[in-house]
């Protein structure tokens, strides 16, 4: 099994993005499918992802400053991985509902 050695000041995915542009783009694509996926399972139809803004490292500067994280050192390797997006999705009438069995089971 392959190792890759993420650095240690980045926190959560951050490491994993930081790796190259590559992994960035795989990670954004699994993180849409993965959305895209939970909201469908939900029953929600018509899914639609649309971006709205890529953050800078100087966006998150206060942020990740308080959470001990260098900025100085990681901000060209998270510079513009991070994105703020409108989600729209339509839920069907009953969606998931259950049918009804009788009389007095719909009250």
């Amino acid at each position: 099994m392959a190792h890759i050695k993420v650095p240690d000041n980045l926190p959560g995915i951050l490491g994993p993005m930081a790796i190259s542009t590559e992994s960035t783009k795989a990670l954004r694509e699994l993180a849409d499918d993965e959305y895209r996926s939970k909201l469908s399972e939900a029953g929600f139809e018509h899914i639609d992802i649309e971006p709205t803004r890529v953050y800078r490292a100087e966006d998150a500067r206060e942020f990740l400053s308080a959470a001990g994280v260098d900025v100085d050192a990681i901000a060209p390797e998270v510079e513009g991985k991070f994105l703020s997006a409108f989600v729209r999705a339509v839920k069907p009438p009953n969606a998931g509902a259950k049918a009804c069995c009788g009389p007095t089971c719909c009250n």
